[in-house]
C-alpha cells in the first residue's frame, strides 16, 4: 500500500497482483505497453517472485523491466536474481527517490516531481 502511495504521488499509474502467479497472468494478457516496468517481491504465496520472474523472462521473453523489491539482500540471493533475467536489485522500503533512480534507470526518463 505504501509503494503504490508514493508512486502516486509521482502520477504513475499501477496495479497489483496478490501473488507471482497472478502478476505472470496478468502480464501475458496484458496489451502491448500496457506496462512500462514491474516491481516484484520475491516472497508471495502461491508462487514467489523469483518463479514468476523465470516465467516472464525465460519463457515468456518479456522485455519489460523486472526490478527485484526484498528485504533479502545477500549475494546469494543477488546472484539467483541475476541468474533467472531480473533487470535490477534493489531492497525494501523503496523510498520516492529510490523509485526515481529506478524510474530513471529503467524507464529512460526522470520524472519531474
Amino acid at each position: 500500500k505504501l509503494l503504490r502511495l508514493t508512486l502516486s504521488k509521482l502520477h504513475c499509474t499501477s496495479d497489483t497482483a496478490v501473488n507471482g502467479r497472478v502478476a505472470v497472468e496478468k502480464l501475458r494478457n496484458a496489451a502491448p505497453g500496457e506496462f512500462d516496468l514491474v516491481l516484484m517481491d520475491l516472497r508471495m504465496p502461491e508462487m514467489d517472485g523469483l518463479t514468476a520472474t523465470k516465467i516472464l523472462k525465460q519463457e515468456m521473453k518479456l522485455s519489460v523491466p523486472v526490478i527485484a523489491l526484498t528485504a533479502e539482500t545477500t549475494a546469494t540471493i543477488r546472484t539467483a536474481c541475476q541468474e533467472i533475467g531480473w533487470d535490477d536489485f534493489y531492497a525494501k522500503l523503496l523510498k520516492r527517490a529510490g523509485l526515481k533512480v529506478v524510474f530513471k534507470t529503467h524507464k529512460r526518463h526522470t520524472l519531474s516531481h
